[in-house]
């Protein structure tokens, strides 16, 4: 699950994906007019994309690891202030919580699939581990492994949860 082993670096991942889940959530609720059945799971996936994209933007200028805290916040704050802002719910409906066999389906889902991917990687080695290597490393975009002086002309955008969590700065 660490590309680094430490405990801390688990504990500061799953601290950005509770922002990340909180933020989408928030938005998703209080945004679209959805069952509530179906928000939080569909706040995951907001969330998610979300923090996706706004690491992937600010990467662009910044080091990794604030970049990818800056997601997180961006995200939370975003919900947030949907939350704040919107006349049509109250602030925290509880009952998207209890949508439990939505939230048991994902999770059984998400496994299968895992699964599933750990063995169509068979041949895609020379591809993708060069690549998340190069933007653990906090090359985004990513240049061109073979030769650096382009940039990788690929879509990297779900490679940049291989370089999660990133460490945090040597001191």
């Amino acid at each position: 699950m660490s590309r680094t082993g430490s405990a801390i670096d688990i504990l500061l991942f799953l601290i950005q994906c509770v922002l990340w889940i909180i933020g989408g959530w928030g938005i998703v609720a209080h945004i679209f007019r959805l069952p509530s059945r179906e928000r939080l799971v569909v706040g995951i996936a907001a969330g998610w994309l979300l923090f996706i994209s706004m690491s992937n933007l600010l990467a662009h200028f910044l080091p990794l690891t604030p970049a990818f805290w800056l997601a997180s916040l961006a995200v939370l704050l975003g919900g947030l202030f949907a939350t704040w802002r919107s006349p049509l719910r109250p602030r925290v409906d509880w009952r998207d919580v209890k949508a439990w066999p939505v939230l048991l389906s994902l999770a059984v889902l998400t496994n299968f699939f895992y699964i599933i991917l750990r063995g169509l990687a068979i041949f895609d080695d020379y591809v993708h581990l060069p690549l998340v290597s190069t933007m653990a490393a906090g090359d985004i975009p990513p240049h061109f492994y073979a030769d650096p002086a382009y940039l990788f002309a690929y879509h990297y955008g779900l490679h940049i949860p291989g370089s999660l969590p990133a460490p945090l700065p040597s001191p």
